[in-house]
């Protein structure tokens, strides 16, 4: 695995790509001077600040190996990341400000623009709030006080927000859980409307507001705009087409089975993402394990055996305790909060499990797994390699790089 970490280097240091456009990707190992891993040796690629980190992970071990360029070094483990916090001051409260001058309580989740900005739904305050690249916060939409009510942003009225995500147009759809709605906020006209959801807790599907839910949280827009989204308590994954209509993708009643649409079980699941090739991949919380759902509805797990616990390993053979938020970056690394440990996880494309962050529940910046969390809930990746952990009961906005 060390010599495997050395030889997958010296190829990404020799990439005219990686050299002249800081661009780089997975597949090119397997491009230019011939590489192939021993033994079952999987290498996955990491953007870091200082330049890039190799990972080395073989089913026949729980043994890891990494290599950072900027020292060039092999060393056992994972790759080193460092947490800060980025934004919140630790006290609940909804001030806007820079920083730790900025104030949330209880924030759930989280997405990112093209632009970098990142959009909270701030769950104890009922707002919506705007992160901006240099960590200012402001508040985009809700007047702070629980209720529903479409209309102007600031005017508008939430109950409890979820789950927010980006559309292609730049526009933001929130699961407002208790209101049992998906709402949609356009940045273009300041308005705020409702798009799914009669306001009753069911599972009906059906075009708009004759649609029902039962308490949705995450959600993800395609480039179509079409939404998928975690209909939590019906334990089932909906997807909304543009003019509302709402179908079931996968999921029926609670329990865990692998299979297609309607005959697959989740039990209450939590997040959602999308890959480039318009896989959906969930975190099943009260299951214990990550799966992967097909365009065409078909489920199976990619992660976790179901036993909770904080085991690394490959595949199912790994243990998670509380998969919450999800997310994925260029490379095609799913980025995990397990929320029960107060960890952060990494599945690699092969389905390697590793912890790259966290340890037991407090609040503490610091190198990997010296840091602390306190019921972390979203994780949202950025285009630099970047995460930024919604750390719900610190109130506080973390970054990992």
């Amino acid at each position: 695995m060390q010599s495997d970490l050395k030889q997958a280097a010296s190829q990404v240091d020799s990439n005219n790509t990686w050299s002249t456009s800081q661009s780089y990707a997975n597949d090119d190992l397997n491009s230019g001077t011939a590489f192939s891993p021993s033994n079952g040796t999987q290498i996955t690629f990491f953007r870091r600040s200082y330049g890039y980190c190799l990972l080395a992970t073989n089913p026949r071990t729980t043994t890891v190996f990494s290599y950072k360029n900027s020292t060039k070094t092999v060393s056992e483990g994972t790759c080193d990341v460092t947490v800060s916090t980025f934004a919140g001051s630790g006290a609940s409260g909804s001030s806007d400000g820079t920083g730790t001058a900025a104030q949330f309580n209880n924030p759930y989740t989280g997405a990112i623009d093209s632009a970098g900005n990142i959009y909270i739904a701030d769950l104890g305050n009922n707002l919506i709030r705007k992160m901006t690249p240099s960590g200012t916060v402001t508040t985009v939409a809700g007047s702070g006080v629980a209720g529903y009510a479409d209309g102007p942003a600031l005017s508008a009225q939430f109950n409890q927000p979820r789950g927010i995500a980006v559309s292609p147009t730049g526009d933001l759809y929130v699961s407002d859980a208790y209101n049992q709605r998906i709402r949609k906020i356009s940045l273009t006209t300041g308005q705020v409307t409702t798009l799914a959801g009669s306001g009753a807790t069911g599972t009906t599907d059906g075009v708009g507001t004759a649609a029902q839910f039962s308490y949705p949280e995450e959600l993800v827009v395609n480039a179509s705009g079409t939404i998928f989204l975690v209909d939590s308590n019906n334990s089932r994954i909906r997807q909304i087409t543009p003019d509302g209509t709402v179908t079931t993708l996968a999921g029926s009643t609670a329990g865990f089975a692998d299979g297609t649409g309607t005959a697959a079980k989740f039990n209450y699941p939590r997040g959602i993402v999308l890959d480039k090739s318009n896989n959906l991949y969930v975190t099943d919380y009260t299951n214990n394990r990550i799966r992967k759902v097909t365009p065409s509805g078909v489920v199976t797990t990619i992660a976790g055996s179901g036993v909770a616990g904080s085991t690394d390993g490959q595949g199912t053979a790994a243990q998670l305790n509380g998969p919450y938020g999800i997310s994925i970056d260029s490379y095609g690394v799913l980025y995990i909060t397990d929320l029960n440990i107060n960890k952060i996880r990494l599945i690699t494309p092969t389905y390697a499990v590793t912890t790259m962050a966290g340890s037991t529940m407090g609040y503490a910046d610091g190198a990997g797994t010296a840091a602390q969390f306190n019921v972390p809930r979203g994780v949202i990746s950025d285009k630099s390699g970047v995460l930024y952990v919604v750390d719900s009961f610190n109130n506080r906005i973390r970054k990992i790089e």
